[in-house]
């Protein structure tokens, strides 16, 4: 290791009595401390441990079907318009048929987390979107719960908000704000619930007759 002058700093060996530059007499060399070697990457990350490194193609390969996630839910932003439902089960047949005239390729389904919480629509096992018709503010508080419970189970989440007027769009909006905090995907449209048209039951008349 190199030694240095304690009086002047100049680099000295280690027979010399005397600093050649300032003429320091070197009875007690103080070595100088090092600052610490930064550790490499092996060194903080050994292959014995856990840790592995993203590769690009994975990287590359979440962002696309990502990116292909995004696209779906912009096309149901853009193009699905569900005026009048009878119920939330109207509500996803409606869009269940939507996804498979618009992407035939994609798999559909349902699904559910590791807790058991239900997903109403799966794309390719692993992308869900949970359908709310907003009736009260209580909904939308417990569809909070609902989706970080989903999260850990599928790569992304997004919640279509069926509007019917019955809170406030201002409060509405609150809630979509907390979800965008929560990196919660939204979709949002307004409509009505209509009630179902039963047909009327045809009256049978029996007629006795005494014999």
């Amino acid at each position: 290791m190199d030694k240095y002058c304690p009086n002047c700093g100049a680099k000295i060996l280690d027979w010399f009595m005397f600093c050649e530059k300032c003429g320091f007499k070197l009875d007690h060399i103080i070595e100088p401390e090092l600052p610490p070697v930064e550790k490499n990457y092996e060194d903080k990350f050994p292959e014995s441990s856990n840790f592995s490194t993203p590769q690009k193609n994975s990287i590359e390969t979440t962002k696309s079907t990502e990116n292909e996630f995004n696209n779906i839910l912009h096309k149901i932003n853009s193009d699905f318009n569900p005026k009048n439902v009878v119920d939330k089960n109207d509500l996803k047949r409606r869009l269940v048929e939507f996804l498979r005239s618009n992407y035939p390729h994609e798999i559909l389904g349902e699904g559910h987390n590791s807790i058991g919480e239900k997903m109403d629509i799966v794309i390719n096992g692993i992308y869900a979107i949970k359908l709310k018709i907003v009736k009260n503010e209580g909904g939308l508080i417990f569809l909070v719960d609902q989706i970080l419970e989903c999260r850990r189970d599928f790569n992304d989440i997004a919640v279509f908000l069926y509007d019917i007027d019955e809170i406030s769009s201002e409060k509405i909006n609150e809630y979509i704000t907390e979800y965008y905090e929560l990196d919660i995907k939204v979709v949002m449209k307004k409509g009505f619930i209509v009630k179902p048209i039963v047909p009327e039951r045809e009256t049978v008349k029996i007629l006795w007759r005494e014999d």
